[in-house]
């Protein structure tokens, strides 16, 4: 059943291209037999007509060879008849006489039948009648021989044609069926230089995108289940620590534990939030003093890693964003955690006017990013570095959810190295 279906296609264009040169075909063959002026029949008769002398008030002396020439001419059996019907004269076979619907059918289209041979009626003078029937077959029917022996060989020539039309469309829809079955990794491999094959290097392109995606996401469920797995790990050992040592200071490692949890699950559901509407609808946004935000964002940063190890810098009279507070606040985090866990302090933040609107900047005074990772900070679920210590760790997620909450805003975010470390600048519009 799937191998019939699989050549539907080609059949639907295989008898398209036939059924067209049928039609083709068949409208010269009408025109060509319809148009008064042009048919041969039309044009024969009206010779004979003239030839034996129809329309004259006299018959031609010479009526006898005029009517062996036209039996010649025309290769038919000929009578002429008399006013009362006898024959007159007789050339080949004779002939009966024509009756009243062999008479109309000449006078609408020149000609009758008669035993399925062409059959014409010429009036002459003087009350007299000639009747010639062709010996052999119509002459058309040569045409229709010629027509079918051209459709026959256009119908085999049409083969190879349909064939290379259906055939890659075929072998589209297989791999099709292929990615359906979650065989990711199947590829048309067609190379055209036409539309189909713009089409086969379009999907071949989107599975390579699907199939890449697809790893991340696994890596992401690995990196997902390895970071909640090592807090609750030692959130459980302190647990049992404290009960055997309750004046312990184990609360400190479970708070610093809870944290990590708590800033891993705010960023899967940030990102899962941007993912499940439109960004202008999934935005909150509301007027956000930008000083406001930094001191904030610098005071979480305090609470978690000391005083000392944030500059704050804020231009004066900056004016206020309409935008999303709560992405905003997860972009500086995400930012100034970056700088903690690939940089070294002190770090630095400011904000200052710019023609687009204010730009912000996140700079460390670390080594700097790895030339080769520049183009690749932001994507979801990169990470420069495979090892999965606490102090390297991250599930890349949080570069990426900048990127994402940036542009969502109608701004544009960057990397860059300067000269005392790695350097993250994004700028947001006023309006």
């Amino acid at each position: 059943m799937r191998a019939r279906r699989h050549r539907r296609l080609f059949w639907h264009v295989y008898l398209h291209g036939l059924g067209l040169l049928i039609a083709i075909a068949l409208a010269l063959l009408a025109t060509h037999w319809l148009l008064p002026g042009q048919a041969p029949w039309k044009r024969a008769v009206d010779g004979a007509v003239t030839y034996l002398g129809g329309g004259a008030d006299a018959l031609p002396p010479d009526l006898e060879d005029r009517a062996e020439a036209v039996s010649t001419l025309f290769d038919v059996d000929l009578t002429v008849f008399a006013p009362d019907g006898a024959p007159r004269i007789v050339v080949g076979e004779p002939l009966a006489p024509p009756d009243a619907e062999e008479r109309s059918d000449c006078r609408r289209r020149a000609f009758a039948r008669r035993d399925g041979r062409p059959l014409l009626v010429v009036p002459l003078a003087e009350g007299h009648e000639a009747v010639a029937l062709a010996r052999g077959a119509h002459p058309f029917a040569q045409w229709w021989m010629v027509l079918l022996i051209v459709l026959a060989v256009l119908a085999v020539a049409s083969v190879p044609l349909a064939r290379a039309f259906a055939r890659p469309l075929e072998r589209i829809a297989a791999t099709a069926r292929r990615w359906a079955g979650g065989d990711l990794g199947a590829r048309t491999g067609l190379s055209r230089h036409d539309e189909v094959g713009a089409l086969a290097t379009a999907l071949d392109a989107m599975a390579e995108r699907l199939q890449t995606l697809r790893a991340r996401e696994q890596a992401l469920l690995a990196d997902v289940s390895h970071e909640l797995r090592t807090p609750l790990a030692r959130l459980r050992v302190a647990l049992a620590l404290s009960q055997d040592d309750p004046e312990g200071d184990h609360l400190d490692g479970m708070e610093a534990d809870l944290d990590d949890l708590e800033r891993l699950v705010s960023d899967l559901l940030a990102s899962a939030r941007l993912d499940l509407a439109e960004a202008d609808v999934a935005l909150r946004r509301a007027p956000v003093d930008v000083g406001t935000l930094l001191r904030d964002a610098a005071d979480r940063f305090a609470r978690r890693h000391g005083e000392g190890a944030l500059t704050v810098e804020p231009a004066p009279g900056l004016p206020p964003l309409l935008a999303d507070a709560a992405l905003l606040r997860r972009v500086l985090d995400n930012l100034l955690e970056n700088g903690v866990r690939h940089g070294a302090p002190p770090l630095s933040m400011r904000a200052e006017p710019c023609p687009d609107g204010v730009r912000f900047t996140v700079a460390d005074a670390g080594q700097g990013f790895p030339i080769d990772d520049l183009p690749r900070v932001f994507e979801p679920f990169y990470r420069a570095d495979a090892s999965r210590s606490r102090e390297t760790g991250g599930v890349g997620l949080g570069l990426a959810l900048c990127r994402r909450v940036v542009e969502a805003h109608g701004g544009r975010i960057e990397a860059e190295n300067g000269d005392r470390g790695a350097a993250i600048r994004f700028t947001l519009p006023v309006d």
